[in-house]
């Protein structure tokens, strides 16, 4: 049996607010094997977001406990904010840079990241005029340069065109087959389900749903705002949601 990655165990978060307390995340257990891509769903405002901070140290939990081995990488939905360098190469450098990489090996280490997510021919282009899908995968580029294990993206498909969504379903497919462990933190579960080993579901800060992909088909997604990507669409009066 693959070894564990992460492994949340009744974690909650609550934040103090001028009306008193408001509870986030309350008893949110969660395992995540080594190598396993985990599709977490639910809808704006569920916790989510918060739970992947705790989980890659950017926030404290209030209670419970958590167990993470290996380096996470955080894709964050707006990349622009993840964004260092004025070019493609710089940004890239910043975190070599930070682990005091030699000059040598930095060129290297950056020409092989850019390779794997198709932006080598980008490697001189100013990061501001880079388009949505290109950003994504330059924020996974710098990741990849820091060796990390784990890959935590935020709602990766956010303001993207069809052709941003498939560049980055290309690179999470080869993060997949390179063994790297992934969650994808999605109200979008139509774009990335079949990559799937498990599939979970937070709804109002809870998990209620935790189990494999085509368990999930079989339920009633609605109930926690989620749309069912097997919905049949026939006729044009069923493109309205």
């Amino acid at each position: 049996m693959k070894e564990i990655a992460i492994d949340l165990i009744e974690i909650s978060k609550k934040f103090s607010t001028f009306e008193g307390t408001q509870t986030v995340l309350q008893n949110v257990s969660l395992c995540v094997h080594q190598g396993e891509c985990v599709v977490l769903a639910g809808e704006n405002g569920s916790g989510k977001s918060v739970l992947m901070s705790i989980i890659a140290g950017l926030q404290k939990k209030s209670g419970g406990k958590i167990f993470v081995n290996g380096k996470v990488a955080l894709i964050f939905q707006d990349a622009d904010i993840q964004i260092l360098g004025e070019t493609v190469k710089e940004d890239v450098s910043v975190g070599l840079k930070n682990l005091k990489i030699k000059k040598d090996e930095q060129e290297k280490i950056i020409a092989s990241v850019l390779q794997k997510v198709g932006l080598l021919q980008n490697m001189n282009s100013s990061t501001r005029f880079l388009s949505g899908g290109q950003k994504r995968r330059l924020a996974i580029a710098c990741m990849l340069a820091v060796n990390s294990d784990i890959f935590i993206f935020d709602e990766p498909y956010a303001n993207l065109d069809y052709s941003g969504v498939k560049q980055v379903n290309k690179i999470i497919g080869e993060l997949k087959n390179q063994g790297k462990t992934i969650i994808i933190l999605t109200h979008e579960i139509e774009k990335c389900l079949a990559f799937a080993d498990k599939f979970a579901v937070l709804h109002k800060g809870q998990i209620v749903f935790d189990g494999s992909a085509t368990q999930a088909l079989e339920c009633d997604l609605e109930q926690w705002n989620i749309k069912n990507p097997l919905n049949a669409y026939k006729q044009l009066s069923d493109l309205v949601w």
